[in-house]
């Protein structure tokens, strides 16, 4: 009789465990269908997977500023355009840089020179972008492919916090996390590896949410990786559900 009790004692611990853990997933899902609600519904939210908008980024880095101007196209997760006009302390520098899937290219606008992308330095671009493009992706995060599992309440600043971790098997965890009181997505992190082996965090801090095309959007983004801080301010931002392939192939 007592083994028997052990193995139903079990059996209802495992049973316990399962609906814990479906419980916990749901919440996790609850807080993104929530600012999904939160950012416009559905309906207005779907057309962000593909867009553009300008930047204008101020860059910190070992005691130098670097004030740039961005031109941003983007599609789905691993297509993205960027047209860079950049100051170094009173040096200018033009440059377009294209991510499509696997492949990278930059191409020296000033000395009409195209260069791809080192092989081992894609995927920490690429990850970087999965990170920060959270806020624009909120339903994919809601495909069978990604998994989602309560991470608990933080304080972001003054705000309470709660947080997802987004899993998905080609892809490195991101901790997500969204403002408790407005659903909105608040910051997200992900920790990605550079071409020499080094592990680095990047995060990504959302700030400024604005209306725009009947969804709400953070206009202001705070990117901190090692020693770089990057504030991004967004500015003429559409949503255009699909834009054009060819955006993406190498420069000329």
């Amino acid at each position: 009789m007592r083994k028997y009790m052990f193995a139903f004692a079990a059996g209802v611990l495992v049973l316990a465990f399962q609906v814990a853990s479906r419980g916990g997933d749901a919440a996790a899902k609850n807080l993104v269908t929530k600012a999904i609600k939160a950012s416009g519904g559905e309906a207005k939210v779907a057309p962000l997977k593909a867009g553009t908008c300008k930047a204008k980024a101020t860059i910190q880095e070992g005691g130098m500023q670097i004030n740039a101007t961005l031109d941003v196209t983007w599609q789905g997760w691993d297509q993205f355009r960027m047209t860079v006009a950049a100051d170094f302390n009173g040096n200018a520098k033009n440059a377009v840089f294209v991510i499509n899937g696997d492949k990278g290219w930059m191409k020296d606008t000033d000395r009409n020179k195209v260069k791809e992308a080192p092989k081992d330095a894609v995927p920490m671009i690429t990850g970087t972008l999965y990170a920060m493009r959270m806020p624009q992706m909120l339903l994919a995060l809601l495909d069978k492919e990604v998994k989602l599992s309560p991470l608990g309440e933080i304080k972001i600043g003054d705000r309470a916090a709660l947080g997802v971790t987004v899993t998905h098997k080609d892809r490195k965890d991101v901790s997500l996390y969204f403002d408790k009181e407005t659903g909105l997505p608040a910051k997200s992190e992900i920790r990605l590896t550079d071409p020499m082996g080094k592990e680095l965090t990047f995060e990504f801090l959302y700030h400024d949410y604005k209306e725009t095309g009947g969804f709400k959007h953070p206009m202001r983004i705070n990117f901190k990786a090692d020693m770089a801080d990057i504030v991004l301010e967004l500015s003429e931002l559409k949503a255009q559900g699909k834009v054009e392939a060819n955006l993406f192939a190498a420069p000329e």
